[in-house]
């Protein structure tokens, strides 16, 4: 696939598995799992073939390695609209009912009672093509009639073994879980956070938890060879 260098998401979306052709550096920001889901949600709105890559990406790849909590937590800052809140309630909702449970935390701390979608997506909302297509059940109970998603493809997506040669973080999450110590360790190893309240910040964590996890990992010399990150 052609770069889309107009669209800010595509680094972020190429670390996580997305077969986009893409030959520059992919910065921390890029490599975190969870602020590229969510930046990338925004695009069903205009260029939804982008966040479609996002959904299969999730659907058939790198549920397993989403830390949740930290996904939510991260949601809640702002950086959503409600409409994009709605739709990671809707993807998330599509997870569970796939056997990814953790996911049921999106529902639970982010919906509230009488959400509904102030903005719908031009094509996928016409009327001649939900009802082509049918609707998409899951945004029902939003007010919202648009088409069904597609069933998730893994033709533009990299293998799982691909992904994690590519991205440390997701490596480090495959070896040691989607939680706060995978994030921790892989940001103070690869050098995004020079020090406890900088590991904190970035991965949204306690600054207590931090200093206890770093306080034994970093006994380790060149913990990132250890690990095997960057």
């Amino acid at each position: 696939m052609s770069v889309r260098n107009w669209v800010e998401v595509i680094p972020g979306l190429t670390s996580l598995g997305a077969a986009y052709y893409y030959d520059g550096k992919i910065t921390i920001e890029e490599s975190d799992p969870e602020l590229v889901i969510l930046k990338s949600l925004k695009y069903y709105w205009n260029e939804n073939d982008v966040f479609f890559m996002l959904y299969d990406l999730l659907m058939l790849r790198i549920a397993p390695l989403v830390h949740v909590e930290r996904l939510v937590k991260m949601a809640k800052t702002g950086l959503l609209s409600q409409d994009e809140l709605i739709l990671l309630i809707v993807v998330a909702d599509k997870l569970v009912a796939k056997g990814e449970h953790r996911f049921k935390m999106v529902r639970k701390k982010l919906y509230k009672k009488g959400m509904k979608i102030q903005k719908l997506p031009r094509l996928h909302s016409r009327p001649s093509f939900v009802k082509h297509h049918g609707a998409e059940e899951a945004f029902l109970e939003f007010g919202a009639s648009v088409r069904k998603f597609l069933a998730p493809s893994d033709k533009k997506l990299l293998t799982l073994k691909a992904i994690l040669k590519r991205n440390g973080w997701l490596k480090l999450r495959a070896l040691m879980g989607p939680n706060y110590r995978a994030d921790v360790i892989y940001l103070r190893s690869s050098g995004a956070a020079k020090n406890v309240s900088e590991a904190a910040r970035m991965a949204l964590c306690d600054y207590t938890a931090t200093y206890r996890i770093l306080k034994y990992s970093e006994e380790l010399e060149h913990l990132e060879k250890v690990l095997g990150v960057s």
